[in-house]
């Protein structure tokens, strides 16, 4: 991507693996049990956890020299618990003023947004007990 676009920078996302997959998991469980009798959450919740590593691996190696000045890192917590202060850090590092006006959409907009406000899940329901391994 930097290759082709060398100008652009990149805004990275974290968010820890078990909640990523235990996320994700019930997603896919949820639309899929539609789809078979015979999936299970807990294979689901497996695979999950695989393809999860396997992204996590291929992020750190492309991500790797990537230097401050084309990347930054938010937590995915901070953002939950705080957007206006994170989006202010995305605004800052990219030497641009978040506009009130801007901000207030931001603001209409998550406050009218109920996605994923009744999406509910335990990573134990999909076999995943105890710490993940790391990538």
């Amino acid at each position: 991507l930097l290759r082709q676009f060398p100008g652009a920078r990149l805004i990275v996302l974290h968010r820890p693996r078990e909640q990523v997959v235990a996320s994700s998991a019930s997603l896919v469980w949820h639309h899929g049990r539609l789809m078979s009798d015979h999936v299970t959450a807990t294979e689901i919740g497996q695979e999950w956890e695989r393809k999860t590593r396997l992204r996590e691996e291929r992020m750190v190696s492309a991500l790797e020299g990537v230097g401050e000045n084309k990347r930054i890192d938010l937590e995915f917590d901070a953002v939950s618990a705080n957007w206006r202060s994170e989006v202010g850090r995305v605004y800052a590092w990219l030497g641009r003023a978040l506009d009130g006006d801007v901000e207030r959409r931001m603001a209409r907009f998550i406050e009218g947004s109920t996605a994923h406000r009744q999406h509910r899940y335990r990573p134990v329901d999909f076999g995943l007990v105890g710490p993940m391994p790391t990538a």
